[in-house]
């Protein structure tokens, strides 16, 4: 009897398991749809020492994939974008190289500054973006570029 009851435990947790995880997942395609438009929000470092307002234009999708481009309030440099969504929602997307180059990091490099100041400017390619679940106004995630992390909030406008 005993034996029954555990197997019907088993059964029951399985298919309870089966249905929970069914709901947890999205479609992505058309969250990546829904991600087109401008988001506006901040950018923060977890050292404290970088802060400050950025846009993100998302300007196309390709099935759970997404392009466009960020910019900074500080800073003329702006960077296109690549990223993606999971079937869960996750959002991941990087800075891949410039649109424009607003040269703050090669003018670090070529005034023979430390290396360390000049590893912590913010305005080079390569920032990850991720941690971020999708929703359709806001969303918040975390950010890292060579050692450096922070976290970002964006809403839609």
């Amino acid at each position: 009897m005993k034996l029954i009851n555990l197997l019907l435990i088993i059964f029951l947790w399985n298919t309870t398991y089966r249905c929970k995880k069914d709901e947890l997942t999205i479609d992505c395609v058309d969250a990546c749809e829904k991600m087109i438009g401008t988001w506006k929000g901040n950018q923060y470092s977890n050292s404290g020492n970088f802060s400050e307002q950025f846009t993100l234009k998302v300007t196309s999708s390709d099935g759970c994939n997404f392009s466009g481009e960020t910019s900074y309030s500080n800073s003329s440099s702006t960077f296109y974008i690549s990223g993606k969504i999971d079937e869960y929602g996750w959002i991941k997307f990087s800075e891949t190289k410039f649109i424009e180059n607003g040269g703050e990091y090669d003018d670090c490099l070529a005034a023979n500054t430390s290396w360390w100041r000049c590893r912590s400017i913010r305005y080079r390619t390569g920032a990850e973006f991720e941690e971020a679940r999708f929703k359709e106004e806001s969303f918040s995630g975390k950010w890292n570029l060579s050692g450096f992390s922070g976290g970002y909030d964006l809403k839609k406008e």
